[in-house]
């Protein structure tokens, strides 16, 4: 039996950014369409969204990618907001797509790595 163990993926398997970030955009957008920021129920939507684009990119990723989704949503008010994040990665092989949206209401960072 021999080993299966690979260090890159092949070519073909590679993170299409522009692809995922089309995704996330439509998802984004539609997720948010209609909705008010509460305090109560934004965290629960930053989550459904998190869970919704991380399985919608596993469908277009190859099976060896480990994917990390990230959602940050807040009411829009008027004031700015930051949103950082850190990864260990290999500049070869990994990737990372971030999507902002706005709506009259609310805010959306998603982000996948």
């Amino acid at each position: 039996v021999e080993n299966s163990y690979r260090m890159q993926p092949e070519a073909g398997e590679r993170f299409n950014v522009t692809e995922i970030r089309k995704l996330m955009t439509e998802l984004l957008d539609a997720g948010m369409e209609g909705h008010i920021y509460d305090q109560e129920k934004s965290p629960r939507l930053a989550c459904l969204l998190s869970q919704t684009l991380k399985e919608s990119a596993k469908q277009t990723i190859c099976p060896r990618y480990k994917i990390c989704s990230k959602v940050v949503l807040g009411e829009s008010s008027g004031q700015g907001v930051h949103v950082v994040s850190q990864c260990l990665w290999s500049t070869d092989s990994d990737r990372f797509v971030t999507v902002t949206s706005q709506t009259k209401d609310v805010y959306a960072v998603a982000s996948i790595n």
